[in-house]
Parts: structure tokens; C-alpha cells; sequence
């Protein structure tokens, strides 16, 4: 396994604890199968990128409990049309409404859910206590790697 397989397993274990519905901002195809390696009892896709989108359309084919939707997370946040999920897996590497992730947890994170990012140091700005856990691995050329995992669980509607 690869270090980004690692941290992709890691990351949708953390989400998909609950085994409940996902929403994953950002498709990427091996995200995506390691979600579904979970059975959720749904999955929502949301790509902006007209040719991932159409990647994301083809690759849920024969899924039954997959929804792909088109569009910026932000637009479809603010119209109400993103559904309520146990987990939130934010695949974008950066977006600079970042500010505005608050609001997609309070709108859309069930009480209990589990929330990632993948982790860029712009991220900082993100207003939420965080847990963080260490990921040490070792890739198939030997060199030992260590990535810091972030993580939210929410805990209650106030976000703490």
C-alpha cells in the first residue's frame, strides 16, 4: 500500500466509523471505493469539475445507495440541497472558503458524525477543536513516513 492508500484508509475509517451516510466533497475514485469498502447506507458525491464529475457518474454505476451531484459544495450548502450525513470526508486540497466549513458541519453533520479534511496547512483557519492522530507507516521502498491525521467529532449542535 502506497502512503496516500494509507492515509485514504485511515481517513475513510474515521468517517465511516458510524456506518452510517457519507458525504464525500471531491471525488477521487480510490476515496470513493474506500467508502464503499465500508457499506454506508449512502453515499453522496459532490465534484464541481465538469470531467470528474462525468469520472464520478461512470464509476457509480451499479451503486445502488450513490448519489452524484454537480456542483460547488458552497451553492448546494447554501440551497439546502446537500443531505444530512454521519460523516463528511472534505477532499478538496483547498478551497478558499474554508470559513465556511462551520456551516456545512452545523447544516449537515449528524450529532456524533465524523468529519476529515485532507490536510493543508492552509486549512488553519478552520474554527473547530480538532483531535489529530499520528499515521507512521512504512512504504514499499522501506522509508518510514508519518503523517498528522485531523479529526472532528461532533459532539454537540454548539460546535466545540
Amino acid at each position: 500500500m502506497t502512503w496516500i492508500e494509507t492515509i485514504i484508509k485511515f481517513k475513510t475509517d474515521f468517517v465511516c466509523s458510524n456506518s452510517g451516510s457519507i458525504l464525500q466533497i471531491g471525488f477521487n475514485k480510490y476515496v470513493a471505493d474506500s467508502i464503499q469498502a465500508h457499506k454506508p447506507s449512502s453515499h453522496t458525491i459532490i465534484e464541481i469539475n465538469s470531467q470528474a464529475y462525468l469520472c464520478a457518474l461512470e464509476w457509480s454505476k451499479n451503486k445502488p445507495h450513490v448519489t452524484v451531484l454537480f456542483g460547488d459544495w458552497f451553492k448546494l450548502l447554501v440551497r439546502d440541497e446537500i443531505p444530512k450525513v454521519d460523516g463528511v470526508l472534505f477532499n478538496i486540497s483547498f478551497d478558499s472558503r474554508i470559513e465556511f466549513i462551520n456551516d456545512l458541519i452545523e447544516k449537515c453533520l449528524n450529532l456524533g458524525g465524523k468529519f476529515t479534511y485532507w490536510d493543508d496547512e492552509r486549512y488553519k483557519g478552520i474554527d473547530l477543536i480538532l483531535e489529530f492522530e499520528d499515521i507512521s507507516f512504512t512504504e514499499k521502498d522501506g522509508q518510514k513516513k508519518t503523517y498528522l491525521m485531523p479529526k472532528y467529532t461532533l459532539r454537540n449542535k454548539t460546535l466545540n
